[in-house]
């Protein structure tokens, strides 16, 4: 007689939070701290999958409805004294705008933008403080509409003004390559599409439950 399988994991702790009408599972324990490369091949390592933008800040916001919970407690910590990495890309392009990409591929030089799986924003969203982030183009585009109104609900339950770190017209006179993440600076939630993320080294994220999921999905 064929004996049946016996498969036991140990060691793989999941946090399970709503997410666009669905449950998303992180898993714990985080990875990090390092730059964005780093925590994405950390992440990859275990078999899951990096979080974007909007997932972090699903993940963010349900730990601040739950701060007695030690996970809970682990995630609003690191938003204060480093950074979650959001795994979408940004390319700056002159006089064209901004083009994000989910998940994008990452070499030594930095993020690898497709233009044709990317959403574009054109120059002139607001950058800086923004009380208003809900209706911002480029928060919307990196966050989801679902993110932003969370980013909004988190900043107000920590007492924090949205503050948006982006390139402008003006800053972009070549084509520049950027990384999201988001962190609490001061008296700031900072959404950033503004970091190198090669040089950047104090980052973490968990890593998504990648079962029926592509990395590039």
């Amino acid at each position: 007689m064929v004996k049946p399988s016996f498969k036991v994991e140990e060691g793989r702790t999941y946090i399970t939070v709503p997410h666009l009408e669905k449950e998303l599972r992180f898993i714990a324990p985080i990875h990090g701290p390092g730059n964005y490369k780093t925590v994405r091949d950390s992440i990859h390592s275990q078999g899951d999958i990096e979080p974007t933008i909007a997932e972090t800040t699903s993940l963010v916001y349900a730990a601040t409805q739950n701060k007695e919970n030690k996970y809970a407690s682990q995630i609003l910590d690191t938003l204060r004294k480093g950074w979650f990495w959001g795994f979408n890309g940004v390319l700056y392009v002159p006089s064209e705008g901004a083009f994000i990409q989910d998940r994008p591929d990452f070499n030594e030089n930095g993020v690898i933008i497709d233009r044709n799986k990317a959403r574009h924003i054109p120059f002139g969203y607001t950058v800086g403080e923004d009380n208003n982030i809900e209706k911002n183009p480029f928060a919307i585009a990196l966050a989801g509409e679902e993110g932003v109104g969370l980013l909004a609900k988190i900043a107000k339950d920590l007492k924090k003004t949205p503050y948006i770190w982006a390139l402008t017209k003006d800053d972009v006179v070549s084509e520049q390559k950027r990384v999201a993440s988001l962190s609490s600076v001061g008296s700031s939630l900072g959404l950033y599409g503004s970091g190198s993320g090669v040089r950047d080294g104090y980052g973490y994220a968990f890593g998504v439950f990648s079962a029926g999921r592509d990395f590039n999905s």
